[in-house]
């Protein structure tokens, strides 16, 4: 995977990366609301270690492509999550401009409902 950032130049790339679905691991976690509408309202904020958020919609990962292409990476450059250098990271394969959503060192995710 090329990782580019806002111009779209390459700035790295990713090999030998293994992952899970995060939509599968998020499908796991219940959000208790009033009616299935309510959850176009969720979204979840992916916070790094060093204060970088990346956003996505409730919507945007349970309702289209792009749901099916951000994974939690488990595996780097045929290294487990253990032995990575970014430990916990986040990426979306199908962006055009792979960098801007990439978290390295992911620390939480907040789930939060627009007011």
């Amino acid at each position: 995977m090329v990782i580019t950032n806002h111009l779209g130049e390459k700035k790295s790339e990713a090999k030998g990366l293994k992952g899970i679905l995060l939509k599968d691991i998020l499908q796991t976690v219940e959000i208790k609301s009033e009616s299935p509408k309510v959850l176009s309202e969720y979204y979840f904020v992916f916070v790094a270690s060093d204060g970088y958020k990346v956003v996505y919609s409730w919507n945007e990962l349970f309702n289209t492509n792009v749901g099916d292409s951000v994974y939690l990476i488990t595996e780097k450059n045929s290294k487990p999550i253990t032995e990575m250098d970014d430990t916990m990271l986040v990426v979306s394969t199908k962006d055009f401009k792979t960098g801007r959503r990439n978290v390295k060192g992911l620390t939480s995710i907040e789930i939060r409902r627009s007011k």
